[in-house]
């Protein structure tokens, strides 16, 4: 397969694609070795700066890991737990437990409010900013989240988030008469060991 032809065949799968970060990343990893291996007369070689600035961009880009995905999950059965910080309706500071915490997509996550009138809830409108933060000191992980929040309204993404969240914490809301807030990511910070990474949308 020649080089031009692998070029094209990639392309045309990295445009088609609606979201995957890895699987974009591979995908332009073998844009970058075909225009590599490409002659210096080739027209291609001329993507290659715009390339290797692509491949940076998706490298960065926020994709929630596997490993991290499964932390969250069983954080509440593990003793874990996952705080929420936002400024309230009257400009204060204002921490919370949320056991609902869940991974939404790779770069957004989910929680479930039960009570309709709560201070986050009437805070998003104007104050859509929050943090969340999930610690192991065991296992030096730790992992903070900045992003906007938004109710969602569609019953269809409320019913999944209601889903989706932890067994335990739909006990407490058999009705649904909680709100599904989602949360879409614009960094997310994870430290293990001595190791810092940090992903922005």
């Amino acid at each position: 397969m020649t080089s031009l032809l692998r070029f094209r065949i990639t392309w045309k799968i990295v445009t088609s694609v609606a979201d995957p970060c890895r699987f974009q990343s591979l995908s332009v990893r073998i844009l970058y070795a075909s225009i590599q291996e490409a002659r210096p007369n080739n027209r291609l070689v001329l993507l290659l700066p715009i390339i290797q600035r692509i491949n940076k961009r998706i490298k960065n880009m926020i994709s929630i890991s596997q490993d991290l995905h499964q932390r969250l999950d069983s954080a509440l059965n593990d003793g874990k737990t996952l705080t929420a910080a936002y400024v309230d309706t009257r400009g204060k500071p204002h921490i919370s437990f949320y056991g609902s915490t869940h991974v939404h997509e790779p770069d957004k996550l989910a929680i479930w409010v039960r009570n309709p009138e709560s201070d986050l809830i009437h805070a998003i409108p104007n104050r859509p900013d929050i943090a969340f933060i999930y610690g192991d000191i065991g296992d030096r992980f730790y992992a903070k989240f900045e992003g906007t929040a938004r109710i969602e309204t569609n019953q269809e993404i409320r019913q999944r988030v209601y889903d989706e969240m932890h067994p335990v914490e739909r006990q407490f809301d058999p009705d649904m008469s909680g709100i599904a807030v989602v949360i879409d990511l614009r960094t997310l910070t994870v430290q293990s060991g001595g190791e810092k990474e940090t992903s922005t949308a």
